[in-house]
């Protein structure tokens, strides 16, 4: 019962795990934009299946492993370090995580699996939309994706930094629609 005390005291606020995901996740959800955007200029912004096959290997066989998985994984676990640099890294040492069998059994590997359940067949729908719909889809889909890392994440998440994380991930999608909606109204103007 003392340990589970000493847990309770070492954890986060929930303040600050609102804040921290809210900023986390948007922060991710530009580094996306950015993503899409550099995979239009090398691919193209098609939608025929050369192109949205091409897309998708890069996304979910390159970035995916080697970029987004450890960055979700190793934020998070930041997160719940308090954003100590000490901490995590004791956190990663103690577990061992930059081990073969840390990749393979304790976070790369098991949350590689669930992502590309998700993600595959997201991504294959979304580089089939126009470029201005890509990433309001993508971040529908990040609202639910970011409340399933958070809770099992830290089974001890609370529902309020899950709302708000949720709510920050629809404000930037009604930001992207009416960024979208100008845009195509400036094009339409042109014309």
């Amino acid at each position: 019962q003392q340990q589970q005390q000493q847990q309770q005291e070492q954890r986060p606020s929930e303040l600050f795990l609102i804040a921290s995901n809210t900023v986390m996740f948007s922060l991710y959800g530009m580094w996306i934009d950015c993503f899409y955007q550099l995979q239009a200029m090398m691919f193209g912004e098609g939608t025929d299946l050369r192109t949205v096959v091409t897309k998708v290997a890069v996304d979910q066989l390159i970035f995916t492993p080697f970029l987004h998985v450890p960055m979700i994984q190793l934020s998070l676990l930041y997160i719940r370090c308090s954003l100590h640099c000490g901490v995590f890294a004791r956190e990663i040492a103690a577990r061992r995580m930059l081990s073969p069998h840390g990749l393979l059994a304790d976070w790369w590997f098991p949350a590689l699996l669930p992502t590309w359940l998700v993600w595959c067949p997201t991504v294959c729908v979304v580089y089939s939309l126009p470029p201005s719909l890509q990433l309001v889809i993508f971040v529908i889909v990040m609202v639910f994706w970011a409340m399933i890392q958070i809770v099992v994440g830290d089974s001890g998440a609370d529902d309020a930094a899950t709302a708000a994380m949720a709510a920050a991930a629809a404000g930037a999608v009604s930001e992207k629609g009416a960024a979208a909606d100008k845009e195509s109204g400036n094009k339409g103007a042109e014309t």
